[in-house]
Order: structure tokens, then sequence, then C-alpha cells
């Protein structure tokens, strides 16, 4: 039992993240920004140990968020913020792993749509 909690943990702080994005919450303020900002840096954080599962959960975010239908100005903005910030999470913990590339392939399915 106890080697799931990582598993859900590492959902939580992905689930977190992604309620936090502009696209969810509308505008940001400093404080919403400053969360998203330390969610962000956790995710990056955690991709070092558990990379699979922060990547499908990062990839899952994009998609849901590239398949929202929005309407006005404001709401575009945040979807376009979120999205940043979505791919910027993903590049860092693309950039920061230390793994061959072959031991990404598995995750190439995942990735390819970006």
């Amino acid at each position: 039992m106890a080697a799931h909690k990582p598993v859900e943990w590492v959902q939580a702080v992905i689930n977190r993240f992604d309620e936090q994005l502009p696209v969810k919450t509308g505008h940001q303020n400093n404080h919403t920004r400053v969360s998203t900002e330390h969610n962000k840096e956790c995710l990056i954080n955690i991709s070092k140990y558990k990379f699979s599962l922060v990547i499908s959960g990062l990839t899952n975010i994009l998609k849901n968020v590239n398949n929202m239908r929005i309407f006005g100005e404001s709401a575009e903005k945040n979807l376009y913020l979120s999205q940043l910030i979505i791919l910027d999470t993903l590049e860092k913990c693309l950039v920061s792993v230390r793994k061959p590339p072959y031991t990404l392939h598995p995750l190439y399915p995942s990735l390819h749509h970006l």
C-alpha cells in the first residue's frame, strides 16, 4: 500500500497544477502566480524521480486545455498563457532528465502531438 502513495502524491501535485492554470481560474493575481510557479517547480523536481508519470500528466493537461472551447478575448489570453505555462514546464522536465534517449521511447506517443 505504501508503494502507491508516491503515485497518489504526484497525481495530487499534477491536479493542483491543473486547477491553478489561468484558463481554469481566470485572471492571475500575485498569490496565484506564485502558487502556480511553486507547483511548476515541484513538478520539475518530481520529474527527476517519476518522469513518465509527470510527463504523461502534463501532456494530458495540455490535451485537455487544447480541446477547451473559449469565448472572449480574456479567455483566449488565459488559454494561451496556460499553454505557455504547461509547455515551459514540460520543457524544463525534459531538459532536467538525465536519461538516454532510448529510455524515453515509451513516451513518444504522448509527446508526438506536441
